[in-house]
C-alpha cells in the first residue's frame, strides 16, 4: 500500500486524536501499513478497537490533555480528527468543546513540544462569517490555527462523509445516498462539496504528510507552510 511513500528513509512517530471516529479509524488502518511510520499513539476517551504492535493506545480525558504533554515528545506529526455533531453533543457548548477547544489545545501542546506538522480535519464551508454555527466554529478554529507557527499546517475540508455503517446517522445516510447519486453532476467549483469516502480523506492526509498531492472530489486540502 502506498509504496511511493514507503521509500522515505526516516522513521516517524505520529499521534492520532479522534482515532475511534470515521476518518480516524481509516487513518490508523492506513498508517499501520506504512513501513516508515514506526509508532502510532492514539489519545482519547476511548481506545480504538484495532490492535497492532505499532499502536500505543492511551485512554485520557482530553480536558486534561495539557497535563500529559509528554506524549507529544519526539512526535513528527499530529493528526486531529476530533469532531461531533449537534445531535450527539446536545448543546452548543458541548459541541464547541469537542470541535474547537480540544483541537486548539492539542495544537498548542503540539507546538510547545516541537511537533513539525499539524493536520486537522475541518469541514467544507468553514467560515467565520457563516450563518451556521457548525461552520462558524470550524472557521474560527481554522483562523486561530493559522496564527500558530507550525512548520507545516494542513487543513482538510471534506464534504459529506461516506463510509459509516448504515443506520448510525439516518439523516446523513439519506443525504449520502442522494449526493452519491448526483455525484456526476458536481463540476468545477462544486466538486469540493461532493460526498467523499472517509478512506479517501485519510489517504489524502497521509499523502500530504509526505509531500504528495491526492485530489478527490468532495475534499479540499489547504496547506500553510511557515
Amino acid at each position: 500500500m502506498m509504496n511511493s511513500m514507503q521509500s522515505l528513509s526516516n522513521t516517524n512517530k505520529v499521534i492520532v486524536l479522534g482515532a475511534t471516529g470515521l476518518i480516524g479509524t481509516e487513518l490508523i488502518k492506513q498508517l499501520i501499513e506504512l513501513e516508515n511510520v514506526t509508532e502510532i499513539i492514539t489519545l482519547g476517551r476511548r481506545a480504538p478497537s484495532i490492535n497492532h504492535e505499532k499502536l500505543r493506545k492511551i485512554e485520557i480525558d482530553l480536558e486534561r490533555l495539557d497535563a500529559h504533554g509528554e506524549f507529544f515528545e519526539g512526535v513528527f506529526a499530529v493528526f486531529c480528527c476530533l469532531g461531533t455533531t449537534m445531535r450527539q453533543a446536545k448543546s452548543r457548548e458541548a459541541f464547541r468543546r469537542v470541535d474547537f477547544d480540544f483541537p486548539l489545545l492539542s495544537a498548542k501542546i503540539s507546538k510547545a513540544r516541537g511537533v513539525d506538522h499539524f493536520l486537522v480535519v475541518s469541514a467544507q464551508g468553514a467560515s467565520l462569517k457563516s450563518a451556521f454555527f457548525y461552520s462558524r466554529v470550524k472557521g474560527e478554529l481554522e483562523a486561530i490555527l493559522k496564527t500558530i507557527s507550525f512548520r507545516r499546517l494542513t487543513i482538510a475540508r471534506p464534504g459529506l462523509l461516506l463510509g459509516r455503517k448504515t443506520g448510525e446517522r439516518p439523516v446523513e445516510d439519506m443525504a449520502g445516498w442522494l449526493v452519491r447519486g448526483l455525484k456526476p453532476l458536481w463540476r468545477g467549483g462544486l466538486q469540493k462539496y461532493a460526498a467523499v469516502e472517509a478512506s479517501e480523506v485519510a489517504r489524502a492526509l497521509i499523502e500530504n504528510l509526505f509531500g504528495r498531492d491526492f485530489k478527490v472530489d468532495g475534499l479540499e486540502i489547504v496547506e500553510i507552510n511557515n
